[in-house]
């Protein structure tokens, strides 16, 4: 079964295109039976949901009519449960034996568990950033490139536009009855207004959502390397991504025509005129060469980019030198190709591997590309085609320039464009990786669990009775010895061999002075990592915790019902914290239930802001999305800053109240030492920076003004070292600047 938000003759996106050729192709491949493609469609004289059968190309289609009528939040833009559970006695009727998806939007993201409750192999082409990108292009509202995701970094971007309100259909069909002119600016103006909490809080949603889907995903498709390297760094698993480039229905190889230095350049744009794919600098880069000597050949219709429509205002669309021609046919476009001296392609946005560019290839004409992503990788610069700086129009109209003055490089570049890899081999090599899932899928009842490989990591410093007894608590825990990790941070001699004498199978990892607790656990953290745990669970050396809690706090990551978690933490006779809260207008933070009576706290399993590092276990997968600790955090800043950030990936930070953990009193800076008031001043700081987008001044001012006050009113005995710790704190940040670790402090 092909799935797919859309087809030709309605949309006529790359992605449509090719899940169209692809699944004709298939059609015709040894060994697959049939092909049943489900798409969705719009008609609002049917009723929603019904369902439209269509016969074509020896394909069945089934049509699903969506007109979105319930569209009230931001979730529904990538979920729709009700689609969902229309197409579930269709799977029960056409029985699929494997499901490829070519893209959610619409269909959304619940399509992925009904097809997994079926027990079918899931294999999904990534055509896009739309799991990972609401905007779908890693492109944010200033037409900048994004790095990747975020909570914070999102709804910075997307603005107010994640706030069900704003994104509701009534709102949408208030702004459907303005005048024209004011419907557009209307569409995007949820954009311009600031993110709230509740914005963040469903971008996270999403993320969280697209990673447990991710993981049903049984295989993804990517057609470029670079779109590879963004879903891996996303925390996807690199043998989950198999590089797929797309294969392409044949075309008469047209006969190459001859270009010298006198003839006219015919330079030709394919696609939607939208600020993403950047027309506007292959207008401006033609216009730049000499008058009369060259035309830019524009096929495309206008679109706004998620409702802003002033990009329209940058196309010179009446320039002499600019012929639109509109939309074409697929067909038509590539025999356009043909008749040019080049294809450019000035994205902005970093590209997966765009189609047009093999089209060009197929018509025997160079391309002119961004050195961006897929686009850098298909064309070789002086092979097939040439590149040029993303953005920079004056390069782009250097390489168009040589292909006037160079008519040697012109024909080397027309005759490098090749062989491109035909739909035909493309569907040969996917019915037989089907295959592949189809037999596996046979063969399987229930999947083969095999146990978590669970890693304890504890750093010390001294301490060694401490240390000897909270490893021994874990030692049953671990699979093999070697996956308890001891990690040494500058004891004494005699410390240290203590400790690894009490421990000989284990590993130890020992530095020769003090580091500081984000570094010691990073040690900790790569060696499990080296050993292949699949969970890594934290323990300070002065911690008493018995080893079912922590089996228990394994098996909770284990189901997925967390993705960080940790026990209360008591000390003593009293609650030391069931979890961190943050505020963000402030840039401080406090331990929940801090001081309150153990018995007194509710017991169950909470989802929290954050957890302090003193217990806490951690899936492999949050660190390989998010990194590991940041080293410039001290004082339990580090520990809100990785839940922070895990948090702004879609991961789920919990408490497990009804297990516990003794914290027998940690090493460090007392409250009245100066530099832990510095060190604190310059982390709130930090941590502003790092997660607050909007109000970041004014969220500064009111950190630095409680800090101060707290040192005014609680340290009268040493006032002036503690303000002049905060301002060296304070100017740490204005500097960027990162001091070292004072060696009283330690983990």
């Amino acid at each position: 079964m092909t799935i797919t938000h859309g087809l030709p003759p309605i949309a006529h996106g790359g992605a449509e295109l090719y899940a169209w050729h692809s699944a004709q192709a298939l059609q015709a491949a040894d060994g697959v039976d049939q092909v049943v493609i489900l798409t969705r469609e719009t008609d609002r004289n049917r009723k929603h949901l019904a369902i439209r059968e269509e016969a074509r190309a020896g394909l069945t289609l089934l049509w699903m009519n969506d007109t979105n009528p319930g569209s009230n939040s931001f979730a529904d833009g990538y979920r729709n449960p009700a689609l969902s559970k229309r197409i579930q006695p269709l799977l029960a009727t056409i029985n699929p034996d494997v499901a490829h998806v070519h893209h959610l939007t619409h269909l959304g993201t619940d399509l992925i568990s009904t097809l997994r409750a079926r027990n079918l192999p899931i294999v999904m082409t990534l055509h896009d950033y739309w799991l990972l990108c609401p905007r779908g292009q890693l492109l944010n509202d200033r037409w900048e490139r994004c790095a990747g995701p975020g909570a914070v970094k999102c709804s910075s971007c997307i603005g107010g536009a994640a706030t069900s309100w704003l994104s509701s259909r009534r709102l949408r069909r208030f702004a459907r009855r303005l005048p024209a002119k004011w419907r557009l600016p209307f569409h995007g103006w949820a954009h311009l207004l600031p993110a709230t909490d509740r914005g963040r809080a469903e971008i996270a949603a999403r993320l969280l959502c697209v990673r447990n889907i991710m993981d049903q995903v049984d295989l993804f498709l990517v057609p470029s390397k670079t779109v590879i390297e963004q879903f891996a760094s996303f925390g996807v698993p690199l043998q989950k991504l198999q590089f797929w480039p797309c294969g392409h229905p044949e075309f008469p190889q047209p006969e190459k025509h001859d270009t010298g230095a006198s003839k006219t350049l015919e330079v030709g744009f394919f696609g939607t005129l939208m600020a993403s794919k950047a027309p506007h600098l292959a207008i401006d880069a033609v216009g730049r060469l000499p008058a009369g000597t060259s035309r830019l050949h524009l096929y495309g219709e206008y679109a706004p980019y998620h409702g802003d429509n002033h990009y329209r205002a940058m196309l010179d669309l009446e320039a002499p030198h600019v012929v639109s021609h509109g939309w074409v046919s697929r067909n038509r476009a590539v025999a356009a190709m043909a008749e040019l001296d080049a294809v450019v392609v000035p994205s902005i946005w970093t590209e997966n591997a765009p189609l047009v560019i093999s089209e060009a290839f197929l018509a025997g004409t160079p391309v002119v590309a961004s050195r961006l992503g897929g686009m850098r990788e298909i064309v070789k610069h002086e092979c097939n085609g040439l590149l040029f700086e993303a953005g920079n129009t004056e390069d782009l109209a250097h390489q168009l320039r040589r292909l006037q003055q160079e008519p040697a490089l012109a024909a080397r570049l027309r005759a490098g464009t090749g062989p491109v890899r035909t739909i035909a081999d493309d569907a040969k090599e996917l019915a037989q990786l089907f295959s592949r899932f189809t037999t596996s899928r046979r063969r399987r009842t229930t999947p083969e669990q095999r146990p978590a490989r669970v890693a304890v990591v504890i750093p010390f410093f001294g301490q060694n009775e401490l240390t000897i007894r909270a490893a021994n608590s874990c030692a049953d825990v671990v699979l093999c010895p070697e996956l308890l990790v001891l990690v040494d941070n500058g004891s004494t001699s005699l410390a240290k061999s203590r400790v690894r004498d009490a421990f000989p199978g284990a590993s130890f990892i020992a530095h020769p002075e003090p580091i500081g607790f984000a570094a010691a656990v990073n040690l900790g953290i790569d060696k499990a990592l080296r050993l292949n745990a699949d969970q890594i669970i934290l323990i300070n050396s002065d911690v008493e915790i018995d080893g079912q809690s922590v089996l228990r706090l394994a098996e909770h990551l284990s189901s997925g019902t967390a993705d960080i978690v940790a026990p209360l933490l008591v000390a003593g006779m009293h609650v030391e914290a069931t979890g961190i809260e943050w505020h963000p207008w402030s840039g401080r933070f406090h331990l929940q239930n801090h001081g309150d009576n153990p018995d007194r706290v509710a017991r169950g399993l909470f989802e929290v802001v954050a957890v302090p590092g003193t217990v806490m276990a951690i899936d492999r997968r949050v660190i390989a999305a998010v990194g590991r600790f940041d080293e410039g955090f001290f004082f339990g800043l580090e520990d809100l800053d990785f839940c922070l950030r895990a948090r702004d990936l879609g991961f789920r930070v919990f408490c497990d109240t009804s297990l516990s953990a003794n914290h027998l009193g940690a090493a460090t800076l007392s409250r009245n030492e100066p530099a832990r008031s510095g060190h604190l001043t310059r982390g709130h700081l930090l941590l502003l920076e790092k997660h607050v987008r909007r109000w970041r001044s004014i969220a500064s001012a009111i950190t630095i003004g409680a800090t101060v006050a707290d040192a005014l009113l609680h340290r009268q005995d040493n006032r002036l070292a503690h303000l002049m710790a905060i301002a060296r704190g304070i100017l740490d940040i204005v500097a960027k600047g990162h001091r070292s670790l004072p060696d009283e402090v330690h983990p």
